[in-house]
């Protein structure tokens, strides 16, 4: 018992300065009451009082296994709260790098707002203020970007390529919005680059005007320099459609904007398809499909009195010349004579040889033939030759059927004008105005207007206002 007690006094010694209550603040303190307990064991080793000293073993065994419980549970609650701000600034930089600047103001305000993120944030100290600090930083970061790209558009304004200038706002401003911004100050960017988007634009349409008044006045004087020139009145009078679709087109290359660079294809493309009209038709002439060999030539230039012209067809005619016999009176004296096709006006050769047999003619090179005349200015010859080519069934695709009756249309027109001169000046002038209203931008109206070009109308209005739509670049 002497034994027992004495081991029992010293554990009561040791108990009397236990706090009882076990935290990781008196840990140092507590692991050396727990070595103290475990020290009466060597202290007391005899078999007698291991009662006594028992709960000073227990004790020690519970003040070391509670400490490293409280340990491992900081160490989980430090590792949490650490790994937590790791991957919360792992998707704010990931918003950032992605200029999802509103997704990083929003994921910081949560943060702030939820009470798990607030047991974090009293291990990690520093978390709270960074998160406090995300909506300033995004503003500024969208502010700079913003800068960056208008740097940026102005160096391409520069360069003249705005339409890049123009998009690269545009696009800016789109990406913003679709991340659905709340934010007023980062609405208020996305305001302040369409609104610079807008300027720009503005500014841009004014360089397309000019474009576009610049190929007017190109194109105006590659379509009149076609009835200049030549052997004659141009080279259209010589006949030579596939020179003139030459001409037209280098003189047409340079043109900037797609509205007078597909009008000027397109009158290069009926002026190849003149001239392959005139060479099929040519043909024809020499199969004697068109006329008889020795078929009389009446209203020819140049015969003397009393010759007759007759068709000579075993010279075959060629797209520059053809070949008649001279007919003495009394049919008494017979030679050749090699005709130019371009000595004929375009009366004399409507006369003499296409309204004459124009019901001979295939319907698909009546087509041709009738282009070929409205180049000419000729437009009784013309229709007489669209509507051979109607009655022969010759598929004309509706855009240039629509094409070729307003040029005719228009030749008329401009004939009607012509007869009304010298009437009522009132009435002529009203006429004029009425002409240019009905037919203003066809190609006739190119050549017959007799205006400065700057004051034609050769584009209608629609095709302006598309051509500004689409900043200059051609639809789809």
């Amino acid at each position: 018992r002497l034994i027992a007690g004495d081991a029992e006094k010293a554990y009561y010694k040791i108990k009397d300065k236990d706090p009882r209550e076990i935290t990781l603040e008196k840990k140092a303190e507590l692991l050396k009451l727990a070595d103290e307990y475990e020290a009466l064991r060597a202290a007391h080793s005899d078999a007698r009082a291991a009662d006594s000293i028992k709960p000073a073993l227990e004790r020690a065994k519970s003040i070391r296994d509670t400490l490293k419980s409280m340990e491992d549970d900081k160490t989980a609650t430090e590792t949490a709260a650490r790994t937590w701000w790791a991957d919360s600034k792992s998707k704010l930089d990931e918003f950032e790098k992605s200029k999802r600047w509103q997704d990083a103001i929003l994921s910081a305000e949560g943060w702030l707002k939820s009470p798990d993120a607030a047991k974090h944030m009293q291990i990690v100290k520093d978390a709270k203020d960074e998160l406090q600090k995300v909506e300033a930083r995004e503003i500024d970061l969208a502010e700079k970007d913003l800068h960056a790209v208008v740097v940026a558009g102005e160096e391409l304004r520069k360069a003249e390529e705005f339409e890049k200038a123009i998009e690269s706002l545009k696009k800016w401003a789109d990406d913003v919005e679709a991340t659905a911004p709340t934010n007023e100050k980062l609405k208020s960017l996305v305001q302040d680059a369409r609104n610079k988007r807008g300027d720009w634009r503005e500014e841009y349409v004014t360089t397309l005007l000019s474009k576009m008044e610049a190929d007017k006045l190109a194109y105006v004087a590659a379509v009149r320099a076609l009835r200049t020139g030549g052997s004659g009145a141009g080279v259209v009078f010589d006949y030579d459609f596939a020179a003139a679709a030459g001409q037209l087109q280098g003189a047409t290359t340079a043109l900037k904007t797609y509205p007078y660079q597909d009008r000027a294809a397109k009158h290069v493309s009926r002026l190849a398809a003149a001239q392959n009209a005139w060479a099929a038709w040519i043909q024809l002439l020499g199969e004697g499909k068109i006329f008889a060999s020795g078929d009389e030539l009446k209203g020819l230039p140049g015969a003397s009195p009393g010759v007759t012209y007759r068709l000579n067809l075993e010279e075959k005619p060629t797209e520059s010349k053809y070949t008649v016999d001279n007919v003495l009176a009394g049919g008494a004296g017979k030679g050749k004579k090699v005709m130019s096709w371009s000595d004929l006006t375009r009366e004399e050769i409507a006369a003499n040889f296409i309204l004459a047999k124009v019901n001979q003619v295939p319907g698909d090179v009546a087509v041709g033939l009738a282009w070929m005349f409205v180049e000419l200015g000729h437009p009784a010859a013309a229709q007489a030759l669209f509507d051979r080519a109607v009655a022969a069934g010759a598929q004309i695709p509706g855009d240039e059927e629509t094409a070729l009756r307003r040029e005719i249309n228009t030749l008329a027109g401009y004939d009607d004008l012509r007869k009304k001169a010298g009437g009522d000046p009132h009435e002529v002038v009203l006429a004029v105005q009425a002409w240019r209203q009905s037919f203003a931008g066809t190609d006739s109206y190119v050549l017959l207007d007799g205006r400065d070009a700057k004051d034609a109308q050769i584009l209608t209005n629609e095709q302006i206002d598309d051509y500004m739509k689409n900043l200059g670049k051609k639809p789809r």
